[in-house]
């Protein structure tokens, strides 16, 4: 049966998402195992995050020389490459690190792709693939995360004997996607053209606007991961990084099915909704650790993924539609800088406060408030500008 490029696609980023959220919960493994502790968890995700920021200008660059098909295949060896390090015992960190260059090429060629022929045709069926690239990605996530649990607990050598299947098979369909076309860009004086086309594309507002509303979006994910894994072990009374696992997949069903629904729920043709979905996120998040109970606990990580899964899929639509100022390949490599940098700086700034004696469930109601404002900001934005896209 032939499978068509999308599905091709779909198949490629599961598997490699898949793997990158399981090979985060056998680090959790092995940080635990060596004592490490808890603090030491937000060092290794800081060290990936640090990875993309770093690389983002030069993968701007290769995003374009080179046929994104190709960046997917490149970027799953150096994912191998991380994984087959934790697995001889190199430090986490470092190990974690090199995972995370192989996820900064591999970004941009997942969503810019999509903007090629062989895969959308118009701008609904580009926001289509985008729900559909988010739905499989957060069901990778989901899955991901509680196998990558189960396993390490298990058998940490049977996790990553798995995860390094996973990344060889998304490595395949990789290799068997359709080449687009490539731009003759240099990598002279490469900061400085990163920072002319982030000067370029954030003069357009729209652009500007679903930066914000996407980076926010992913930094308060990334701190909200961060205060799950510390806080439910000791305030729900739960040990095992499996158990762990099960509550941060609650948040990726809803993340999912959020993304699924987004096109019903947020048309193109109109984003006034945004504030309601964004601002939900918000609330949400500062309320998820003020109620140490089993049962809220999973109603409020489900109701904070699927709000922020509505919320996040028009902005990557709307910021991929508009990056043709600069080109498909680097306004995703500067979406992913931004991304990161934020998920950086948060993931400091949550660790930070942890080492001063400041509470989970404070910092968590700092973030939410944050995260709300900035969504009341980005919905502002959009509305007193009149900015849409037509379907």
């Amino acid at each position: 049966m032939k499978i068509s490029p999308l599905n091709r696609l779909l198949i490629t980023q599961f598997l490699s998402a898949m793997a990158d959220n399981a090979i985060l919960m056998a680090t959790l493994h092995v940080i635990i195992q060596n004592q490490l502790g808890s603090v030491y968890l937000g060092i290794v995700q800081a060290s990936f995050f640090f990875s993309y920021v770093l690389l983002a200008p030069y993968v701007s660059v290769l995003s374009e020389r080179i046929p994104k098909a190709k960046l997917l295949w490149v970027g799953n060896l150096f994912k191998l490459l991380g994984a087959i390090c934790l697995l001889i015992g190199v430090n986490p960190a470092v190990a974690y690190a090199i995972v995370g260059v192989g996820a900064c090429i591999y970004s941009p060629g997942k969503y810019a792709i999509l903007q090629e022929k062989a895969y959308t045709r118009t701008p609904q069926e580009l926001y289509r693939a985008n729900g559909l690239i988010e739905g499989s990605t957060i069901v990778a996530i989901l899955i991901g995360t509680i196998i990558g649990g189960f396993l390490s607990t298990s058998s940490f050598l049977l996790a990553m004997v798995v995860i390094l299947s996973c990344y060889m098979v998304s490595f395949m369909f990789a290799w068997i996607l359709p080449n687009g076309e490539v731009s003759n860009v240099s990598f002279r004086h490469t900061w400085k053209h990163f920072g002319q086309d982030i000067v370029s594309l954030i003069h357009v507002q729209k652009s500007k606007s679903a930066l914000l509303g996407t980076s926010s979006f992913w930094m308060t994910s990334s701190v909200l991961r961060l205060a799950m894994l510390s806080w439910i072990p000791l305030a729900l009374h739960l040990s095992g990084e499996d158990k762990s696992s099960l509550f941060m997949g609650i948040s990726a069903i809803g993340i999912m099915i959020g993304a699924v629904l987004s096109p019903r729920l947020i048309p193109l043709s109109t984003l006034k909704r945004l504030l309601l979905f964004g601002g939900g996120m918000g609330l949400t998040v500062a309320m998820v650790c003020l109620f140490p109970h089993m049962v809220l606990t999973v109603v409020i990580l489900f109701f904070a993924g699927f709000f922020g899964g509505v919320y996040m899929i028009p902005l990557n639509t709307i910021l991929q539609e508009s990056g043709g100022v600069v080109g498909t390949g680097k306004t995703i490599a500067i979406q992913n800088f931004f991304e990161n940098l934020m998920m950086f700086t948060g993931t400091l700034v949550f660790t930070g406060l942890m080492k001063v004696g400041i509470s989970i469930p404070i910092i968590m109601v700092g973030f939410g408030i944050t995260f709300f404002f900035i969504a009341f900001y980005v919905k502002h934005d959009y509305v007193s500008s009149k900015n849409s896209i037509k379907p």
